[in-house]
């Protein structure tokens, strides 16, 4: 049997939350939008005509024919509600294939390995969910009424997206018939016990762009990317009148001796460089 999976983006929030008058979908860095840099990483995976993208109804013409290009005019209207966003997805593609992952748009830094890992898990596993999750790092405490106490992190998880669901019909039926269901599709279908999730692993980096300080954080994190090169170069000395490092003639009794100028200070340099790249 062939197993078939596509994947679904949701790009159809009105980001009341960013705090900037654009939306936080197609705020850009270094000339990239947000949602291009989550595409980018599907693309990677998934043919154009695997690729569901969920927009809003007042998209302008512009993004309308940005978001076209990473799909076969796979495009579909969302909801008021990210449930009704999904809803109509699934819709769309029930019984065309036969899973999907459901990924937020504003989560520009998912990694390639991250979702083949995803995709892998909900093919080759009799399991109706997969869901990434993070362990926190920091300390957690619970208000309730006045009273602040403190809770044990290492029963404690985040919970991040792509989450891969295998699209039978029960599983659609019960996407289909809720309503309203808050957060994520994990908060839909831990609620019953007869279906089976798994959970596993995430990355720390792909996190959901919220507030417009948000984009600092992704702008490190992508330009950042270091590359690391490390070099010598050696020379013989011999009698002259002046030594040149770094570029910088000294005056001397000895020379470097080599083909060129023998400089070992720019030579390393270059090396490392090419070394880099």
């Amino acid at each position: 049997m062939n197993i078939s999976t596509c994947c679904l983006i949701l790009a159809a929030g009105n980001s009341l939350r960013f705090n900037d008058k654009n939306n936080k979908l197609f705020y850009k860095i270094n000339n990239i939008s947000i949602i291009e840099f989550t595409l980018n990483e599907f693309q990677k995976i998934f043919k154009k005509n695997e690729i569901y993208i969920v927009i809003n109804h007042n998209i302008s013409n512009k993004y309308f024919n940005l978001l076209q290009d990473f799909t076969s005019n796979n495009l579909i209207y969302g909801g008021s509600e990210r449930s009704h966003s999904v809803k109509k997805g699934i819709k769309n593609i029930a019984h065309t294939f036969n899973n999907v992952l459901i990924h937020d748009g504003a989560r520009p830094l998912i990694k390639k390995n991250l979702i083949i890992k995803i995709k892998k898990e909900i093919e080759k596993n009799n399991i109706d969910l997969v869901v990434p999750y993070i362990k926190l790092v920091d300390s957690i405490k619970y208000k309730y009424s006045t009273k602040i106490r403190s809770l044990n992190r290492d029963n404690l998880l985040s919970i991040q997206t792509p989450q891969a669901i295998r699209l039978n019909d029960c599983n659609i039926k019960h996407i289909i018939k809720n309503k309203n269901y808050t957060k994520d599709e994990s908060v839909l279908f831990e609620k019953n016990n007869k279906f089976k999730i798994k959970y596993i692993l995430g990355d720390s980096d792909n996190f959901k762009i919220t507030s417009i300080s948000d984009i600092s954080k992704v702008a490190g994190l992508i330009n950042c990317k270091l590359r690391i090169g490390n070099a010598f170069d050696l020379h013989k000395l011999s009698k002259g009148k002046e030594l040149i490092l770094g570029g910088i003639k000294i005056p001397s009794q000895y020379r470097l001796v080599g083909h060129s100028d023998g400089d070992v200070i720019i030579h390393s340099i270059i090396d490392a460089i090419l070394g880099a790249l």
